[in-house]
């Protein structure tokens, strides 16, 4: 553990490794995984995708160090194993990165400076991401690496450049990260003029934001859309309209009851003035058939009273009314019918019915 303890660079790492050290190589693991899973990261394009890059990078450096000749070289060496790795698995998946989407997701993982941001802040933030990313979508996956490595990893130009050496493919990436460098600030310099010449109110802004969430607060409430919002409104206003002149909207209640209440009275007079011409003559053919069921001196009768109240049949109460023997007067079948009585007088009844609705 002394050894550990004395290994403060990478080159010692490298060396005690390869003196057979295992451990040596845990510690440039340890030092060197957050940094390589945030590229992988940004060069995949997904978590899943980085992974699989990272672990495969690890692999290849692990077997290859032993062989290292030039272990202050380790940093730039890593790199462009790294970088390469990740460049054969995007090719091998045949798609480019979604660059947008990763810088997104990367910034919203970024730590809070730890204090508020205006809305102004925040709208020049998000137009100077904007340019940012149509700028570096239009670039080769490897010159995307360049601006990891760079802007990400803060490797210096020398780094890189050093990573270059052991590919000459790779031997580029020094002059691509200076193009890309003087075009980022190019538009830098664009995007201050621009911010320089707009006319922003905050003030404005600030009163349209309230105004968008009191809005949403609505649509929350009454429904999600604009017209749902303007169709309660519409109910709202007509009650307060109603409310505000209570004593005539209850006068012109009145007036529609009453005129509900003529109509009705009238169509019950109408159903009633029927139903006494039909009870004459139901109640004839009811006594002919209690007459074939030798009741020879009875009366009947079918007798229409009106209730109190009106109900969906109109407002007469029908009551049979019966005087079975000479000289009595008529009463209500349900006082005065005995049970042999009573059978006889149902089957007259149901056979008149039955013959008059044809059942």
């Amino acid at each position: 553990m002394r050894l550990m303890e004395e290994a403060k660079n990478d080159a010692e790492l490298v060396l005690l490794f390869q003196q057979g050290q295992e451990w040596a190589f845990e510690e440039l693991f340890q030092r060197y995984k957050q940094a390589a899973m945030r590229s992988a990261f940004l060069l995949a394009g997904n978590h899943f995708d980085a992974e699989n890059v990272l672990q495969e990078a690890f692999i290849k450096c692990y077997q290859k160090l032993a062989g290292l000749r030039k272990p202050e070289c380790f940093k730039a060496w890593f790199w462009r194993i790294l970088t390469h790795t990740a460049w054969a698995y995007c090719k091998k998946r045949d798609r480019e990165t979604p660059i947008a989407a990763i810088f997104e997701e990367y910034s919203a993982g970024l730590p809070n400076e730890g204090r508020s941001k205006s809305a102004l802040e925040y709208l020049t933030e998000n137009e100077e991401q904007q340019i940012l990313q149509a700028a570096i979508k239009r670039l080769p996956l490897k010159q995307k690496t360049v601006i990891v490595l760079y802007y990400y990893n803060e490797m210096s130009v020398q780094e890189i450049a050093q990573a270059g050496a052991y590919d000459g493919k790779a031997r580029q990436l020094e002059e691509q990260l200076l193009t890309i460098d003087s075009l980022l600030n190019d538009f830098n310099r664009e995007l201050a003029g621009y911010m320089e010449d707009a006319d922003f109110d905050e003030e404005r802004f600030y009163e349209i934001e309230k105004r968008l969430d009191f809005i949403n607060g609505l649509k929350a409430k009454y429904g999600g859309t604009i017209e749902k919002i303007l169709s309660e409104y519409e109910k709202k206003q007509a009650r307060i309209e109603t409310l505000s002149d209570y004593d005539a909207y209850l006068s012109g209640l009145s007036q529609k009851l009453e005129q509900k209440e003529a109509a009705l009275e009238a169509l019950c007079k109408k159903l009633s003035d029927i139903r006494q011409k039909e009870a004459v003559r139901l109640a004839k053919k009811i006594k002919a058939a209690l007459i074939d069921l030798n009741f020879l001196d009875v009366q009947f009768e079918l007798q229409l009273t009106r209730k109190k109240e009106y109900t969906v049949s109109g407002y007469d109460e029908a009551e049979f009314l019966i005087s079975a023997n000479p000289g009595e007067p008529l009463k209500s079948l349900s006082k005065i019918a005995s049970g042999g009585e009573l059978s006889r007088i149902m089957l007259a009844i149901k056979a008149v019915l039955a013959a008059t609705i044809g059942c």
